[in-house]
């Protein structure tokens, strides 16, 4: 993931060390590929820790993803009920979200999407408030929706999305009532105006805005261009089928909770059928047409920032079986009440092993390293193979790391290998290093994500007949 990216550009956001923008074809270390709102939440964050600090930054995720929770709780909870509003509430916040290549729940990490789904799901919900009133009150609301669109999208450029549906929707629902449209469709012009001129403003602190702007669209243009090659049900592919995030969804929640979700969402269309769940169900329109038909990039996280909508509308449909349940006969009831407290026990009971594994979490992979090398005295460079080169970002050896056999290997002491996983090969020339040297390494560390092995000998560099030996690297494997 690339929250180490994010964490680094915003401290240099806030202490004024941007450097000159280049060609918007290659990536840069101030990240103006992405809007700033969460990473200048990541910089004071740090600021207050009074130290470049992944943790102080994860910390801004962590309650970015409880507010999601308890502003979701809230809303719901005060047009559908205050249980129903628990349960979306309690759902959002501890659903277990897996996403490849991470170990813990998503929200726990420092990345845009928990900044922007918090402020998306308020948007979603100054929406709704704003289509409830008229007037006065109905202007407010649609300015404040504006706001808090704007800042959605100041953290994520796509944050925006989920209120294209539900208004959308709000306007369809007026159409028989011609001057309430017209006042309608000038809240939306409202709400636009002010979105945008609260998306440019965000950019103010940076300096000119128009540059950056124009730097993140043709980056991205290029990028959808391009592809982003990703893997994913046993392939590697640039440009996935329109699926994919479907899939990597389905095997982020898994298939309990995928199970229990799809029958909140058939009960909210079938037995609630109102205005909230209508509301709830536009939410995901545009994202889902978004990210599954027109954006070109598809990633294993893009899911996780629609979750807010996606729950609300099973809580909905939770409730109302619940209800619905009280009335059928006496001998099916009891059949029907132990299925939903099974599947929903179940469900917290993932979530609480979830919770469970993050409090006995250790450090591992690279962030583990300097300690290994400071314990086995090691203070050369480090071969490293398996590992992509931002996984030793923020990330402080004593000495180099080459990711090809270099040389020069009298300066080399610490081999570094990533445990096999999807999309990450190792290089032809470090497995012929690895099987030409088996004698003059020694394992001193290994963990779930990295093997590390201690120089004990002199090395030799492998042979060209020896690194064309190799057999080819199936980049599909473990996928």
């Amino acid at each position: 993931m690339d929250e180490l990216v994010y964490v680094t550009a915003g401290w240099r956001y806030l202490h004024g060390r941007q450097l000159p923008m280049g060609p918007a074809v290659t990536f840069t270390v101030d990240n103006f590929e992405h809007p700033p709102l969460a990473k200048y939440l990541f910089g004071i964050a740090q600021v207050i820790a009074g130290h470049p600090s992944l943790t102080a930054a994860r910390l801004v995720a962590v309650l970015c993803t409880l507010a999601t929770g308890v502003v979701l709780g809230c809303w719901i909870g005060g047009v559908a009920g205050r249980w129903t509003g628990l349960l979306a509430g309690a759902l959002v916040t501890l659903v277990p979200t897996h996403i490849p290549g991470v170990a813990y729940r998503f929200g726990r990490y420092a990345m845009l999407d928990p900044v922007a789904e918090l402020l998306a799901t308020g948007a979603m919900a100054a929406g709704w408030f704003w289509f409830q009133h008229r007037g006065r009150p109905g202007w407010r609301w649609a300015a404040g929706t504006g706001v808090l669109t704007g800042l959605a999208a100041g953290a994520k450029a796509n944050g925006f999305l989920g209120l294209v549906g539900p208004v959308l929707l709000g306007l369809v629902l007026v159409l028989r009532e011609r001057r309430e449209l017209m006042t309608r469709l000038a809240q939306t012009a409202v709400a636009c105006a002010v979105s945008a001129l609260t998306f440019v403003a965000l950019y103010l602190p940076l300096g000119d805005p128009v540059p950056r702007i124009r730097f993140m669209l043709e980056f991205q243009t290029k990028h959808a261009e391009d592809g982003h090659l990703i893997g994913f049900a046993g392939r590697v592919t640039a440009h996935p089928p329109w699926w994919t995030n479907l899939w990597f969804a389905g095997h982020g929640l898994g298939p309990v909770v995928v199970g229990v979700l799809a029958i909140g969402w058939v009960s909210a269309l079938i037995l609630r059928r109102d205005r909230l769940v209508g509301w709830c169900a536009a939410a995901l329109v545009a994202p889902v047409l978004f990210h599954c038909f027109l954006a070109r990039v598809t990633l294993g996280f893009y899911w996780a920032m629609w979750l807010p909508p996606t729950i609300a509308l099973a809580a909905l449909g939770l409730a109302a079986l619940a209800q619905r349940v009280r009335a059928v006969r006496r001998g099916v009831r009891p059949a029907v009440v132990v299925l939903l407290a099974g599947a929903l026990t179940w469900t917290a009971g993932l979530a609480a092993a979830d919770t469970w594994r993050t409090l006995h979490a250790r450090p591992a992979g690279t962030t583990y390293l300097p300690k290994v090398m400071a314990l086995h005295n090691l203070r050369g460079a480090v071969l490293a193979g398996g590992i992509y080169g931002w996984e030793f970002t923020g990330v402080h050896l004593p000495g180099a790391v080459h990711y090809q056999v270099p040389a020069d290997l009298s300066r080399v002491d610490t081999v570094v290998i990533g445990r096999p996983r999807c999309r990450t090969p190792v290089a032809a020339d470090v497995r012929a290093f690895l099987a030409a040297n088996q004698g003059s390494l020694r394992q001193a560390y290994r963990d779930h994500l990295i093997v590390v092995y201690a120089v004990q000998a002199r090395l030799r560099a492998p042979t060209t007949t020896e690194i064309a030996a190799q057999p080819p690297w199936n980049l599909a494997a473990f996928c």
